[in-house]
């Protein structure tokens, strides 16, 4: 404690001393106490008695403080009497008007408050010790706070005196109907009395929602685009670490996030690559590294849980460091199986059309912009048009096509047609040429004008005859931008109170408390630019110590001269400065501060020099890079996707963003352009054709309403065609609300085609299977027919009953080519029907004379058309059998025939309550043909028979079904 008070010495710009009570010694005091003496240093005074150092009592110091108890002992405090520090005081005026001055320019509260609750303004007392007006105390429930707001600031304040530490905290209040956030601080003074600084925060807070919202809002942009995206840094060791990764990894690769990236940080991911696509990823990645320039490429990834290899699509973008060094990369991975595969079945159709395009009458072309048409390509019909062949056209190798445009149009050339168009693509025009044998054609050009990146023209590409060319534009970007608002407004409130440099020495030590609590960096400055005054954060912010820091230049403190220079001409010529510098510290880091600064004048108008505050923003402008770089990063997945159209509608079908492919589809395929605000639904509605208009816009009310959908759409171009389009829409939902709509659209046309061509294929082909399964049957019932004949001329009971066994085969054989005849699906037949009407045949054929009931336990089983066959001649013959032997002593009896599918096995069973077979009998060994087909046609089927017989005989066939 006695140390504390001793520390509590320096801070005291009076001469003060600690004096103990019992024996009236003093032990301490601070320099002022010491200069004010005359003695030369402070141990003259330490240990010697009042009386010693004062013998007149009038000239002892008088007590400022009561007895204060520490560590047992009883203390006071004692100052020098006014009229002996008034020279002191009257020099150090100058130096306390100026800081009032400056603390008078922060834009924050200042009150005094006790421990009731009741405060003052701490400009409450004048020169003379009289109460200015306001000073009167005042309570904090006269203020209109809540209830809650008023118990934390005396909580705080209460923490705090009996502590003695500052205390910090923030609430809210409503002030003109808006809801206003306060930071409040709280600086113990002494036991009974705090400082009480109150800040509006309100921007501030305002400013961090703003850039979690931007942040949010794009995290939930990339979370709902159906592709993998993924962004990756190299760590210090070198291994790659996922910073993000979307949630349709689990849809495409069926890995949890966490799951695939434990995968790839155990460098296993190349196990799920296809083994051939191996190296080429292994080429790209090192491509990548290396060159540092994006690569598209396309390869097998096997998704977990499944046998099957799937085609990824993957465009990756390089990071580097501010060295230029690689540093990671982001990209875009898509599920492109279907597309693939749909490229895989218009390979004929692509050879054909290129077999077309070689013999096509009239000519298609490439060639460069200048004034001889310096062909690139041609194509093969040149020759029936010009005359000249290939070769004589292509790089001019024997005639320009400039050359043999007839002189009437010498002014058509590559470069006029560009000059002309200026922003436009597309070009259609006629003109006449001369052929090699001198024949004068007029010929009708259409094409388009081939663009780089920067929208230089490049080549044209045309046909002379009918070619339909699409325009490309530059898409309106999406921009957004990041501001703070800072408005300090000082220099009238400087004006204000500019007056009031007549406070004494008793107001400077609230100054310097509000100084040295100041979050903001406070300095002053004389006439000719050297710092007098500065808080303590600023000197924290430099890196100089305070006795470094005085009497020093303002421009050592600039990273450019030219920058302190440009501040101190405006302050001359305006009078104040508020705007961003650069500044530098001791140990030359630079920092970006906001500055505001104004000349200082005294009462007389005269300059007395300059002060200024400023906050470092350095981390605010550093969140701004990076937002804007986020931005940047969404921006280039938008455009990237070369043949995807991605945009957004709110839930009016309004368009909030959208990416240049959109604009270029709607602009060159509907002569239409998108713009943001738009109703997307109206505008697209137009072109859909009239039937699918209601479907149309029936799916996106869906979408909005919050369910994802997949469709298909067709559209009318302005050249009257029909164009395709495959449609994905996913809501975007936030608290439970669906906020947009999230979309993607890529043409299909080329694929619908394909597919209908398949179609019709297939329909060919069944058709054709129809008629050979029909005409199948018809020859196997011709055969039947002959055998039937043949049994008119054979007596041999024996070779008739062989006929007629071979006839019933015949028929089962027969009636499977039925069933399919008479189906759809040709890969499989409904086996539970072909048993059903086998096995009634076979009972109206055999026991016409007997009493034979006939059960059937048939499950809906398909099988396909290599096992049906085999499978109905095994039951041909043991239903047969059973019919003609197993009743033999009694005409009444029982057939009961099941059929069941358990795990992928076929079972089915035949079974008769007749006479029974021995024991020792065995389908293997028989000597009948039936029986011997039997066993051949089971091993056909890779399946087993077994035989029982208990009061009957029981056959069970298994085999496993076939895919």
């Amino acid at each position: 404690m006695l140390t504390d008070l001793k520390a509590f010495l320096e801070k005291i710009s009076e001469p003060i001393a600690i004096v103990k009570l019992e024996d009236d010694l003093l032990v301490d005091c601070n320099d002022w106490f010491v200069k004010e003496t005359g003695v030369k240093s402070k141990q003259q005074l330490l240990g010697k008695s009042m009386d010693q150092l004062f013998a007149d009592r009038k000239e002892r110091p008088r007590t400022i403080k009561s007895v204060v108890n520490c560590e047992g002992e009883d203390y006071v405090l004692i100052r020098l009497d006014d009229h002996k520090v008034k020279g002191v005081v009257e020099e150090k005026n100058e130096d306390s008007n100026r800081l009032e001055l400056i603390i008078k320019t922060i834009p924050d509260s200042f009150f005094i408050i006790n421990r009731d609750g009741l405060y003052r303004d701490f400009y409450a007392v004048d020169k003379n010790d009289n109460e200015k007006s306001n000073s009167k105390e005042r309570s904090l429930a006269d203020i209109n706070l809540s209830k809650k707001v008023e118990i934390r600031i005396l909580a705080n304040l209460e923490r705090g005196l009996d502590s003695m530490e500052p205390q910090l905290f923030y609430y809210d209040r409503e002030s003109e109907g808006k809801l206003v956030d306060f930071e409040a601080r709280i600086i113990p003074l002494n036991k009974n009395e705090a400082l009480l600084i109150i800040r509006d925060i309100t921007e501030l807070n305002k400013s961090k929602r703003d850039l979690l919202e931007v942040n949010d809002r794009l995290r939930r942009v990339l979370d709902n685009v159906n592709h993998i995206i993924y962004d990756i840094k190299i760590a210090k060791d070198g291994t790659q670490e996922f910073q993000y990764i979307s949630p349709q990894i689990e849809k495409v690769y069926g890995y949890t996030r966490n799951e695939y990236q434990k995968i790839y940080k155990e460098s296993k991911e190349l196990n799920l690559f296809h083994p051939d696509d191996v190296e080429s990823i292994k080429k790209k990645s090192k491509e990548l590294r290396e060159e540092i320039k994006p690569i598209s490429h396309t390869y097998r990834f096997k998704p977990k849980g499944s046998e099957d290899y799937i085609f990824i699509q993957e465009d990756v973008f390089p990071k580097t460091n501010e060295k230029g060094k690689y540093s990671g990369n982001f990209g875009i991975a898509k599920d492109v199986t279907e597309k693939v595969m749909s490229e895989r079945k218009i390979q004929e159709r692509e050879r054909a059309l290129t077999t077309l395009f070689n013999h096509l009458p009239g000519m298609a072309y490439r060639c460069a912009v200048d004034d001889n048409w310096t062909m690139e390509v041609v194509s093969t019909g040149c020759l029936n048009l010009t005359g000249y062949k290939q070769e004589d056209l292509v790089g001019n190798n024997k005639i320009s096509y400039g050359s043999i445009i007839h002189s009437e149009f010498k002014n058509l050339t590559a470069n006029e047609i560009v000059e002309e168009l200026e922003n436009f693509h597309e070009y259609s025009f006629e003109y006449k040429i001369v052929t090699k044998e001198g024949a004068e054609k007029w010929v009708w050009d259409q094409g388009e004008i081939i663009r780089d990146e920067f929208n230089q023209p490049i080549a044209l590409e045309g046909y002379i005859a009918d070619l339909t060319a699409r325009k490309e534009s530059e898409q309106q970007k999406i921009r957004a931008e990041i501001a703070e608002d800072a408005n300090i407004a000082l220099e009238e409130e400087i004006k204000k109170r500019i007056k009031a440099q007549e406070e004494l020495a008793k107001s400077k030590n609230f100054t310097d408390s509000i100084v040295h609590s100041s979050l903001d960096m406070i300095m002053a400055a004389d006439r000719n630019g050297k710092i007098t005054t500065i808080s303590p954060s600023a000197i924290k912010a430099f890196g100089y110590s305070t006795k470094e820091m005085i009497n020093i230049t303002g421009d050592k403190l600039y990273k450019s001269p030219n920058t302190h220079k440009d501040v101190m001409h405006q302050l001359k010529t305006s009078g104040q400065f508020s705007g961003e510098v650069e500044n530098i510290t001791k140990d030359g880091k630079v920092f970006i501060s906001y500055l505001s600064a104004s000349i200082l004048r005294d009462k007389d108008g005269m300059e007395i020099g300059s002060m200024g505050v400023s906050r470092d923003i350095t981390k605010i402008k550093e969140a701004e890079k990076e937002i804007i770089m986020q931005k940047r990063k969404l921006e280039s997945i938008f455009e990237s996707s070369a043949n995807m159209m991605i945009y957004t509608i709110d839930k009016g079908f309004k368009l909030t963003s959208f990416n240049k492919r959109l604009f270029e589809i709607m602009e060159a395929q509907f002569n239409t352009k998108s713009k943001l605000g738009i109703n997307f639904i109206q505008q697209a509605n137009e072109y859909v054709k009239q039937e699918h208009q209601d479907r149309f816009e029936k799916f996106y009310r869906k979408a909005v309403n919050g369910e994802a959908l997949q469709f298909e759409v067709p559209m009318i171009r302005k050249d009257g065609q029909v164009v395709w389009f495959e449609n994905f829409l996913s809501p975007i939902v936030v608290d439970g609300e669906t906020k947009e709509v999230s979309c993607l659209s890529h043409e299909i046309t080329d694929k619908k085609m394909a597919e209908w061509k398949l179609k019709e294929s297939i329909a060919e082909k069944d058709v054709l299977l129809k008629e050979v399964h029909h005409r199948v049957k018809n020859n196997l019932q011709v055969i039947s027919s002959i055998l039937n004949l043949q049994t008119s001329r054979i007596n041999d009971k024996k070779t008739l009953n062989i006929i007629r066994e071979s006839q019933d085969r015949i028929k089962s054989m027969s009636f499977i080519h039925e069933s399919l005849y008479q189906t759809t699906n040709f890969s499989s037949i409904k086996f539970y029907e072909y048993i059903h009407n086998l096995s009634r045949n076979l009972v109206h054929t055999y026991a016409y004379e007997k009493e034979v009931e006939l059960v059937t336990e048939l499950e809906q089983v398909e099988v396909s058309l290599d096992q049906a066959i085999p499978c109905g001649l095994i039951l041909n013959e043991l239903i047969s059998n059973a019919l003609k032997y197993a009743f033999t002593d009694n005409p009444t009896g029982t057939l009961r025939i099941s059929l069941r599918e358990m795990n992928n096995e076929i079972k089915i069973e035949v079974e008769d309550n007749g006479v029974g077979i021995p024991d020792d009998f065995r389908v293997e060994t028989a000597e009948s043909l039936g029986l011997q087909l039997v066993q051949t046609l089971i091993e056909q089927l890779e399946g087993s028979i077994e035989l029982t017989s208990n009061g009957g005989t029981k056959y069970l066939i298994t085999f496993v079904k076939q895919p």
